[in-house]
Order: structure tokens, then sequence, then C-alpha cells
């Protein structure tokens, strides 16, 4: 009986019905209106409306700019790649600027890119060193927080003697960047990863307290599953400070790095300054347990000279 009913609906419905529908008709008519209208304007627009009065100039344009760090001058390149060939009419003016910038390796991420009556707003994230990795006392490459390497020539040039590149510096052992590049998100050496997340948790501490270079003794490692290296911080004259394993890779006896920081404040408050710290030669400050502790040190041979190098 409902099925019989629900047919009614459908009576005297047909295709010519349908074609003949002035419903019909009206939504076909917007659409081809709709389509003209935007083929019109792209092909006479100029004529229309004076180019120049949509032309984006630099004032245009919002932006978060990278650090001074890096060599290229993200507006003005974007402005001859991109904005000089555009105007704010254009409708592909978004995704072009997108697909830009997201070819930029040191772009971590677009959070946001908008047209507004007062021109294009850009906020990005960008991809910021925290550390410089020495190999013979000359720095190598710079590294993100992920161990990620930066292609050089994205950088203003660096040494040791500028001190006013505030970034955390990373030695160890027979360290191999020869197969790391500024697209990879991860080192093929696990050591630099580690490093890196230890560099990224201090580098905003790292002046007050004088730290100045992560350090570890440990070889490269031949199995994936093998323990976190063991991470060492040194101020420039060679006060060493034991850590352990970098943030989130904390063994069962050791504490988490909050509590480390807190151990390391608690003996500068108690002691003074690191690079004060008159037994530097043959003694270590350990806050790996939480509890600041002076402990003996021994000289490995393989970062001699490295030791000999920060006195």
């Amino acid at each position: 009986m409902a099925s019989a009913k629900s047919n009614r609906y459908f009576d005297g419905f047909s295709l010519r019905y349908l074609l003949l529908h002035p419903a019909v008709w009206f939504l076909v008519a917007t659409c081809l209106v709709v389509f003209t209208s935007i083929q019109l304007w792209e092909q006479h627009r100029d004529r229309i409306v004076d180019p120049d009065r949509n032309s984006i100039s630099a004032e245009e344009v919002q932006i978060n700019l990278p650090p001074k760090l890096f060599r290229a001058d993200l507006l003005a390149d974007l402005h001859i790649d991109v904005l000089n060939k555009a105007s704010l009419a254009d409708r592909e003016l978004v995704p072009l600027t997108a697909e830009y910038l997201g070819a930029v390796p040191w772009i971590k991420k677009i959070n946001r890119i908008e047209k507004s009556a007062n021109g294009l707003e850009i906020d990005l994230s960008y991809r910021l060193p925290v550390a410089l990795i020495e190999v013979a006392n000359r720095i190598a490459a710079a590294v993100d927080a992920e161990g990620t390497v930066f292609d050089p020539s994205l950088l203003v040039p660096i040494d040791n003697s500028d001190e006013q590149i505030e970034l955390l510096r990373i030695s160890m052992p027979q360290v191999n960047l020869a197969n790391s590049t500024a697209q990879q998100t991860r080192p093929t050496d696990p050591r630099i990863e580690h490093a890196c997340r230890l560099c990224e948790f201090l580098l905003p501490v790292s002046k007050v307290l004088e730290l100045y270079r992560v350090v570890t003794y440990d070889l490269p490692a031949r199995k994936p599953d093998s323990k976190p290296p063991q991470l060492e911080l040194w101020t420039r004259n060679g006060t060493r400070v034991v850590w352990g394993s970098a943030p989130g890779y904390e063994q069962a006896h050791e504490s988490s790095h909050e509590v480390k920081l807190a151990a390391l404040r608690e003996f500068i408050s108690t002691n003074g300054s690191l690079s004060n710290f008159l037994r530097r030669d043959e003694s270590k400050i350990d806050v790996s347990m939480g509890t600041p502790q002076v402990v003996a040190a021994k000289r490995v041979a393989s970062l001699f000279e490295l030791l000999e190098h920060c006195k």
C-alpha cells in the first residue's frame, strides 16, 4: 500500500517535463551567465580596471619575516617571482603564493595566506636553526630542532668568532654529514637528532646559564635500537655538566629534563656561574639524577683536542 502511494509522486515526471521546466532553464541560464562573466573578466579586465591600481607593492604585504640568519630576502624574492606578475584582483594569487612558499626548504608550515583590504597577509612558521655542528673545531652545518641540516648557501657565513650567533654548538666523534640534506626530516646519524632536541630545550636559557656546547663521546650506533647517546653541556672555557639522555629519551634511572634544568639552576645559585667553576680540570657537575653533584672527570681521547680548544 505504501509503495503504491509513493509511486504517485513520480506520476507525470518525464525527461521532457524536466527539460521544459522553468526552474531548470533558470539554473542553466544562471550558470552560463556566471561562466561567461568569469571568462570575459579574465580576458578584458586590464581594459576595465587599471592594473597599477591593483598591483601589489611591498608595503601591501604583511609577512612575518625569517630571522637575519638567513641569507635570502624572502619578501624581495616573493615579489620578483610571484607578486610582480599578479594583482590583488587575481583569483590565483593565493594559490600561486602558497605554491611558491611551499617550495622554500626553510619554511616549515604555511599558517595563513589571505587577501584583505590592506593587501596580502601571510603568516609562516620557519624551520629555525638551534645549533651548529662542529667538525675539527670548524662549523660544518646548522641544524634545526629535528636535526635537519640546512644548506649552507641559505645562511649567512658563520664562524666560531661570531658571538652574535646565539646558537649552541654540537660536537661528537666520527660525525658524518655527507648524506644529510636540507630536505630530509631526520638525520642519518641519530646522535644529531638527540643533541638537537636538547639544544632546542636549552637554547632560550643558554646565554644566561653560559652554556655553549652539547657534547657526546658516544660513537655512531651500530644498531637502531641502541641506547640513546649520553650528552654533556660545556661552557666556552670548558666547564662540563653531565646531562644524560635528551628530552623524551630519559632512561629509568634519570630525572626529566625539567628537573635536570632545575638542578643546574640550583648549583649555579649556590656555587656561582658555571664559567667560574674552578675545579673544571678534574671535575664535572652531574645533574642527570635531578640533584647536582660534583664528580671526577675523565679525559676521553676522541675529544682531547676539542677539550684543549675550549680552554
